[in-house]
């Protein structure tokens, strides 16, 4: 009886980790789904990347239905996308999630998706991608 239950606990345990490890592989994946969601957007307003505009404050002013400027869209982007990012406004977000484009030499830009993974309160886990629009 004793050699079984260690046998079960240890079982609980490999399936306790098991599950904490997909869950985490999960938002690995989500992360970059929003990563690539960001670079697709910078990739439609080559204009607004050009004039740098993904480096600004974002704005959610823009209406798509009447038209905005590049400017206006990147801004827009910036903050749909910001809004999608964290799971308490979005369902396909992340817990603490947070993101940021950066850019950097020779037309690259980084994007970097923060989140809480193993959701102790503190965004401690991040991916990075980089690509030339």
């Amino acid at each position: 009886i004793i050699i079984i239950s260690i046998g079960l606990l240890g079982m609980a345990g490999l399936q306790v980790t098991t599950l904490r490890n997909n869950n985490s592989s999960s938002m690995r994946t989500q992360a970059t789904f929003l990563a690539e969601d960001m670079a697709e957007r910078m990739r439609s307003n080559t204009v607004g990347v050009t004039a740098g505009n993904y480096a600004t404050s974002p704005s959610c002013s823009c209406s798509i239905a009447t038209g905005c400027t590049a400017l206006d869209l990147a801004a827009y982007d910036l903050c749909d996308w910001g809004n999608s990012l964290d799971v308490a406004s979005s369902n396909s977000g992340l817990p603490l999630g947070t993101g940021s484009v950066t850019s950097l030499p020779n037309g690259i830009f980084r994007i970097r998706v923060t989140w809480d993974d193993d959701r102790d309160g503190v965004a401690d886990d991040s991916f990075d991608m980089e690509f030339r629009p």
